[in-house]
This record gives C-alpha cells, structure tokens and sequence, in this order.
C-alpha cells in the first residue's frame, strides 16, 4: 500500500515539473530579417564579439566594440533558404568555428543559437543594443 501511494506522489511530481525549453526554429524569411537587424552578439569563451551581415555577402567581425571603425576579421556568407553559411580567415580557427553552416533557431525572446548540421548548437547569440 505504502509503494502505491509513493508511486502515485511520484507520478503526479513528474506532471508538475516544468517543461525544458525548447529552441523554435526560424524559417527562411525570418532568417534573412534577423541578418540585417543589426549585429549579432556572439558569445564565446567569455567574450563578446560582433558579425556584422552586409547584404553584399561581406561578413564584418568586430571584436569588443560593434561601432569600431574597422573590422577585426572580415570573410564571405552565403543563405540557401534557412541555411547560412559563412567564412573567416581566422576569427574561430582555434576551435573550427572559422566556418560554419548552421540554422538559427530561437531560445528566448532575443536569444538565439546557431545549430550546425547535427542540431547542436555552434554558436550563441543575442541582437547588439543599439548605441
């Protein structure tokens, strides 16, 4: 009787857990509106660095100050749908981040990561603050 009732009180804590987060994927379009919203706040190694998207194909990085004349490292990007994929000399070599095909999906208002190819995420970021 005692392993019934406890079996019941652990059934019902599992429904009252909370659910975990779960990342929404975004589609093409607002894919193409999120990479020219402003520059992308990444966030590795306990740094900040900012990818700056020209509609060019040109991809700026700029290390510590997005408003910094020039740009830290600079390389190419391309996006088929909701697929973008990017190139750089070598901002990310140390740890094969230099280039990337990922999808971007949403963890949080204005949160985000980039999933590569396995759905794990290579990337996290957040839209800079406008100065």
């Amino acid at each position: 009787m005692l392993t019934r009732h406890l079996f019941a009180v652990f059934i019902g804590c599992l429904f009252m857990l909370p659910e975990p987060a779960t990342a929404e994927e975004l589609n093409a379009d607002e894919t193409q509106e999120l990479l020219f919203r402003g520059p992308w706040q990444i966030r590795t190694g306990g740094e900040t660095n900012y990818f700056l998207w020209n509609s060019d194909g040109t991809l700026c990085v700029k290390m510590y100050d997005p408003n910094a004349d020039d740009c830290d490292d600079s390389g190419t990007w391309t996006r088929d749908g909701a697929k973008v994929c990017y190139e750089l000399p070598w901002w990310g070599k140390g740890v094969d981040l230099h280039d990337l095909c990922f999808h971007v999906a949403r963890t949080e208002a204005e949160s985000y990561e980039a999933l590569d190819g396995l759905g794990l995420p290579a990337l996290y970021f957040s839209l800079a603050e406008p100065s």
